[in-house]
């Protein structure tokens, strides 16, 4: 079982403690700790990372719109734009995978990037529909 939440940090006479979140999201973070105690002895895993910044609906309504313009003037389907878009934009600094079989650096999911990343992807659609010699509606 696993709840990601995002949680402010305080030190309290030497230890970390995590300020409990809004009584909304109490239940659920309540739901994993009795699981840990049952089956795990009260153990629990922690993951410590810095918080992302989701993307926007706004950026994320732009790309994918700018992605069907370039599938339509190129022919091309959706998800393959997108994908050509992603890979390119690897080099900008667009975060990836190596896939274990090929070797190839596999893109990320738009579903998964954050605000930063997602200016990435669409500086380069921009850059994509600039070498196609396409202009761009504005969305």
């Amino acid at each position: 079982m696993k709840y990601t939440i995002t949680l402010k940090r305080h030190f309290i006479k030497g230890l970390v403690a995590f300020e409990l979140p809004d009584e909304m999201y109490r239940e659920n973070l309540a739901r994993v700790l009795r699981a840990c105690k049952e089956k795990n002895n009260d153990y629990v895993t922690v993951t410590v990372a810095t918080p992302r910044k989701p993307r926007t609906l706004k950026e994320n309504n732009k790309y994918w719109a700018m992605v069907q313009e370039l599938a339509i003037f190129t022919g091309g389907d959706m998800d393959d734009v997108s994908r050509g878009i992603k890979c390119r934009a690897i080099a900008r600094g667009y975060p990836y995978t190596i896939d274990p079989i090929s070797k190839r650096p596999e893109p990320v999911s738009s579903a998964d990037t954050n605000t930063a990343e997602m200016a990435l992807l669409i500086e380069t659609a921009y850059e994509v529909g600039a070498d196609l010699h396409y202009i761009f509606r504005e969305v």
